[in-house]
C-alpha cells in the first residue's frame, strides 16, 4: 500500500491507511497507520448511515494536516455535506477509487 508523508507539529510521520467496516452499519472506517504499522488515529468517524462505501465523516480526532494532504492530492474530496453533533461539525468526504483501491489496506 502507497504511504503518505506528513508534517504534524513538525514532525514528519509517514501514514499508511486501513480500510473496515463498523460493526453496526455499514459506514467505512479508515484509520492511519505510522511507519511501524502502528494505530495512529481514526480518520473516519460513525455517525449516521451513509449507505456508500465510498463516504465518510471526518473524526474530529484526525490531524487537519491528514485531511489536507489526502486532499490536496485527490484521494478524498468533500462532499459538502456536514453532519451537525452538539457544537461540532463534522464533514463528510467521498473517497477515491484510487485511495480504497491502492491506498487502503483492508482488515
Amino acid at each position: 500500500m502507497k504511504r503518505i508523508t506528513v508534517t504534524i507539529q513538525n514532525n514528519d510521520v509517514e501514514l499508511s491507511f486501513i480500510r473496515s467496516s463498523y460493526l453496526n452499519n455499514s459506514n467505512t472506517y479508515i484509520g492511519a497507520l505510522d511507519s511501524n504499522g502502528e494505530y495512529w488515529t481514526d480518520v473516519s468517524i460513525n455517525l449516521n448511515k451513509l449507505n456508500r462505501s465510498d463516504h465518510i465523516f471526518i473524526s474530529d480526532l484526525c490531524n487537519i494536516e491528514i485531511i489536507q494532504a489526502l486532499e490536496a492530492q485527490g484521494l478524498i474530496i468533500p462532499s459538502g455535506r456536514f453532519e451537525c453533533i452538539g457544537l461540532s461539525y463534522f464533514p463528510e468526504y467521498i473517497l477515491s477509487d484510487i485511495f480504497l483501491n491502492e491506498w487502503c489496506r483492508s482488515i
